[in-house]
């Protein structure tokens, strides 16, 4: 299986940076496979937190956080979503740098 990275894309159109939200979607129709999702807190994105929707329909979430003095912390969350062919899907989260998507195609 071949693997494409995706460039995680805001709603001003730009890429990368730290925004407060962002989505990234495919049109329907274009993927069959899979949308691996990662989200990784640091000390400048104490929270981080991705949601995946298949067909409008919230189906997974991830979530990882940087705590702060010494608590016990989650940096590292993910989940995979499969995608059928025709279906529309997007993912939506609150800190784009802090948040690695790529696509599987079968």
């Amino acid at each position: 299986m071949a693997k494409t990275d995706k460039e995680i894309v805001q709603h001003d159109g730009s890429k990368g940076g730290t925004a407060t939200s962002f989505f990234v979607e495919e049109t329907r129709g274009q993927l069959a496979g899979f949308v691996v999702v990662m989200v990784q807190a640091t000390p400048s994105a104490r929270y981080v937190e991705a949601q995946g929707y298949l067909n409008n329909v919230l189906v997974c979430r991830a979530c990882g956080a940087d705590n702060y003095n010494g608590t016990i912390s989650t940096p590292t969350g993910s989940f995979t979503m499969p995608v059928r062919f025709g279906d529309s899907w997007r993912v939506t989260g609150n800190v784009a740098s802090a948040i690695t998507l790529t696509t599987i195609p079968t």
